[in-house]
């Protein structure tokens, strides 16, 4: 075990020491940085591994990181931060990843994973994780929504999103909030279209676009689509008074037609 963390150490230490020579750590705090990982690799070799040592040397990580983004805005310096930074980051991946495979069922550990990648914008890592996190807790609606919204609002990919909620509804059928979320995605993407429409027409660009008609039937079948599964149980879900509300919503819109 020894033998294992003092490779596993070593493979740390050509970071540490360029981040002495570009000024952002001292000699002492390198030899900290080193005393304190070696610590921390002991304690996930052990037999018996608890949790709170994984929490406790990503929470480490994180802290080192946010210290050396403190240091690079105070001298103005960004020399080889990526480089850097980026070598972090992936142990930081590593150690969640380590987590959540060993503690599946922890949302905890998975959100915590979610929030970091969202802070410092690991899009690609973010799209495995919510993969990872649906593949293990697929009996949760909440997550296929939250997966779907990142997809539609901050991926700007309405088909990823769309095949998020399809296949959530194939895991729960009868659920009413993934119908509600669905259905509001596509009134959320209709109007986003019809938003991009009337730029084009007011730009009169020479492109290929469908009729107002044809557009907005496209959109209802795509509403309604949605819907017509739980045509069936739509009472008893109280759907109706959410329905009620978007029908008002799209009645003024009336426009779209004209």
């Amino acid at each position: 075990m020894a033998e294992f963390v003092q490779r596993r150490v070593e493979d740390l230490i050509p970071e540490l020491e360029q981040l002495e020579r570009v000024g952002l750590l001292t000699r002492g705090e390198v030899r900290s940085v080193i005393k304190k990982r070696t610590s921390l690799e002991y304690k996930l070799k052990r037999r018996v591994v608890e949790k709170e040592d994984f929490i406790g040397y990503v929470q480490y990580e994180i802290n080192f990181l946010e210290l050396l983004k403190k240091r690079r805005q105070r001298i103005g310096y960004s020399f080889k931060k990526d480089e850097i930074e980026y070598v972090i980051i992936q142990r930081i991946h590593q150690l969640f990843g380590r987590a959540t495979n060993k503690w599946k069922e922890d949302l905890q550990l998975w959100m915590s994973h979610i929030a970091f990648c969202k802070k410092w914008n690991c899009r690609p890592q973010l799209s495995k994780i919510f993969s990872s996190l649906l593949a293990v807790n697929s009996d949760k609606p909440a997550l296929w929504i939250m997966a779907a919204k990142w997809e539609f609002e901050d991926q700007l990919s309405t088909e990823s999103a769309r095949h998020l909620f399809l296949r959530a509804l194939r895991f729960h059928p009868d659920s009413a909030k993934v119908y509600q979320e669905y259905f509001r995605m596509e009134l959320m993407n209709a109007e986003k279209q019809r938003n991009e429409k009337e730029m084009l027409d007011k730009a009169k660009m020479d492109v290929v676009r469908l009729s107002g008609a044809m557009f907005f039937l496209h959109v209802g079948e795509l509403c309604w689509v949605t819907l017509i599964n739980a045509q069936q149980w739509l009472l008893t879900v109280n759907l109706l008074p959410f329905l009620t509300q978007q029908s008002c919503w799209y009645k003024r819109k009336g426009d779209y037609l004209n």
